[in-house]
């Protein structure tokens, strides 16, 4: 399913990965809640996810602590893993 989002701002985890915090631009529902964040981190570790028109494979969470959006780094329980999926022309 394509999900076309607008970037919001590049985010360090915990475990010093590289995460790109995105505003949904039709809210998903998560567990029959609104969920207008995500997450999109390399699928591999040390994969940095660029801009440009490369496709990636990536990891999606869904936003669950809407406090990640000014938050100095990204915790793992500020979302929950949702799936795999390409991303593809990546602008910023």
């Amino acid at each position: 399913m394509p999900i076309d989002c607008t970037f919001v701002r590049e985010l360090r985890g915990a475990d010093t990965g590289q995460y790109l915090l995105f505003t949904v631009d039709t809210p998903l529902v998560w567990n029959g809640r609104p969920a207008p964040h995500v997450i999109l981190g390399g699928r591999l570790v040390g994969q940095p996810v660029e801009r440009g028109g490369r496709e990636f494979v990536i990891n999606l969470a869904v936003v669950t602590d809407p406090a990640v959006a000014t938050a100095d780094a990204f915790r793992f329980d500020q979302a929950e893993y949702a799936d795999i999926g390409r991303a593809t022309n990546l602008t910023r």
